[in-house]
């Protein structure tokens, strides 16, 4: 892929390093990190230093979020919110903003310079056209002393063919035919050699007759004895095969075991109120909309980052997170379907049918009637409270068939 990708567009890219990061985190990692978002290379110093700052950052934003407290002073992200005016920073710096990664960057572009490649580029370039140059000047040379050689060469054999041809004098005399007269005793000699090549003849078929008699019966000697070969070996095959595969079911009992044992602990650590919480349906509320969800626990999802991270997080604080799945998220893609929330921000089904939380917007509406084109954002949050509304009414067990769970 001869694509370059600045560091902004490379960290927002979903797919491609780590999901769940959005602009105004990816503004904080390069303020902090002191790079421009059009960077499009890095030395290992600056790209270890881009990695610990994401994890540092996020992890800060979701302590935060958990604790419903404010974000650092220092971050840019209290400085950030002034609608493209200029601003100043926490040391006060001014603040500019730019379009990098196809969104909007908040920058101190005093500290958050655009380094170029210049100098080593133009230093390569130059090296490339001298050895270019030495490789030409090497080729001319070959071609001119190949081309006096074969010259010189094409010169010596015609004076040697022309030389030999005035040379050569006939060495042999041919003699004329005569006629040869036989004797009687060449003609027995004669008679008698081609009587012995004939019996030497006869001796040799005899030999191939007597071989062809006997190749049959080593053929059916040696079929009989393959068969019973094959025999023994399928005998023997079907006996591992069955040996294996009782090992194999063995082996799954025991790690399935281990397995039930393994969540049934796990679970019984969590506390009542957040497990009675699992496969819930509700409300999250995200930026200004309350959209719909549902909370799920680390073994309603399979194995993988998001189970990792619940586990991490349990682990370290003693305490489980609000993990919730957004209704309306693409099923071929989950990565961006997961988050982790504070309490305060999700309600149930019942309080949000209260608050009409369930039925979608008289702009979106009007749209729908008119047959207006609706935004990516609109058709999620109308396929999304589909999905509420039809898993609404199921038992918590039936909820997310659909996503295939591997323990």
């Amino acid at each position: 892929m001869n694509q370059r990708l600045g560091i902004k567009a490379l960290i927002l890219d979903q797919k491609r390093v780590v999901s769940g990061v959005g602009n105004w985190v990816a503004d904080e990692v390069l303020y902090q990190c002191e790079l421009h978002p059009d960077q499009s290379y890095l030395t290992n110093e600056q790209a270890l230093d881009v990695v610990g700052k994401l994890h540092s950052i996020l992890s800060i934003a979701v302590d935060c979020l958990n604790d419903d407290i404010p974000y650092p002073e220092k971050w840019l992200f209290g400085f950030r919110w002034t609608k493209k005016k200029a601003g100043k920073d926490y040391l006060g710096r001014n603040l500019s903003f730019l379009q990098s990664g196809g969104r909007t960057s908040a920058i101190v572009a005093s500290m958050q310079k655009l380094r170029s490649v210049g100098k080593k580029s133009t230093s390569v370039t130059a090296k490339n056209a001298t050895k270019k140059k030495k490789m030409k000047t090497k080729k001319n040379v070959s071609i001119e002393g190949s081309e006096t050689k074969s010259s010189d060469a094409v010169e010596v054999t015609l004076e040697e063919k022309i030389a030999t041809k005035t040379d050569q004098k006939p060495d042999v005399v041919v003699s004329k035919k005569r006629k040869v007269g036989i004797t009687p005793e060449e003609v027995h000699s004669v008679a008698s050699s081609i009587s012995t090549v004939s019996r030497a003849k006869l001796t040799k078929k005899k030999q191939q007759a007597k071989k062809c008699k006997i190749k049959p019966k080593i053929k059916r000697e040696f079929k009989q004895e393959h068969e019973e070969r094959h025999k023994d070996e399928t005998s023997l095959n079907i006996t591992r095969a069955v040996s294996d595969s009782k090992e194999i079911s063995m082996k799954y009992d025991t790690e399935e075991r281990k397995f039930r044992l393994e969540k049934e602990t796990m679970l019984n650590q969590v506390d009542k109120s957040v497990k009675d919480d699992f496969r819930k349906v509700g409300f999250a509320k995200w930026q200004r909309q309350w959209l719909p969800v549902i909370q799920l626990g680390p073994y309603d999802i399979s194995p993988g980052p998001v189970r990792k991270y619940w586990m991490d997080f349990f682990h370290k604080r003693n305490k489980a997170p609000r993990l919730v799945y957004w209704y309306g998220s693409p099923k071929d893609d989950l990565s961006k379907s997961f988050s982790f929330l504070s309490k305060n921000t999700i309600v149930s089904y019942d309080e949000g049918v209260k608050k009409s939380r369930h039925e979608l917007s008289a702009k979106i509406k009007k749209k729908l009637l008119a047959g207006k084109q609706l935004t990516v954002a609109e058709k999620v949050l109308v396929k999304g409270l589909t999905e509420l509304k039809d898993e609404s009414e199921m038992s918590k067990e039936n909820r997310l068939s659909w996503m295939k769970i591997e323990d």
